[in-house]
């Protein structure tokens, strides 16, 4: 037996064609328009459409085309943690504002 397709086997992916297909609901685009913005024939959309799985340079262009990040969500669907550095960022900032908030509330005499 192949270990890779038994290790595919075991794995739950998102159907990337349904999501495609959503996608193009909530942006109001019909498959032509999906086309033209990537720059392929309309029946190439309907064969991402069918599809459950296409490659990274596809769902990259589709992100794209969609101005929609296509990437992050299915990372979030994985359930791995993932913290971006924008969220750092943040998270840093929020701290720093923590701290200077209880340094006021101490001058101000309230908790």
């Amino acid at each position: 037996m192949n270990s890779t397709r038994k290790y595919l086997a075991d794995i739950t992916l998102p159907h990337i064609g349904s999501y495609i297909t959503s996608l193009m609901g909530k942006t109001h685009m019909t498959q032509s328009e999906v086309a033209r913005k990537l720059g392929v024939k309309s029946s190439v959309v309907s064969q991402y459409r069918e599809q459950v799985s296409v490659q990274f340079g596809i769902l990259w262009t589709l992100s794209k085309a969609f101005n929609h990040n296509i990437l992050a969500e299915m990372g979030e669907k994985l359930n791995v943690p993932y913290e971006t550095q924008t969220e750092k960022a943040l998270k840093k900032e929020l701290k720093t504002l923590k701290q200077e908030l209880d340094i006021l509330r101490r001058i101000v005499g309230t908790k």
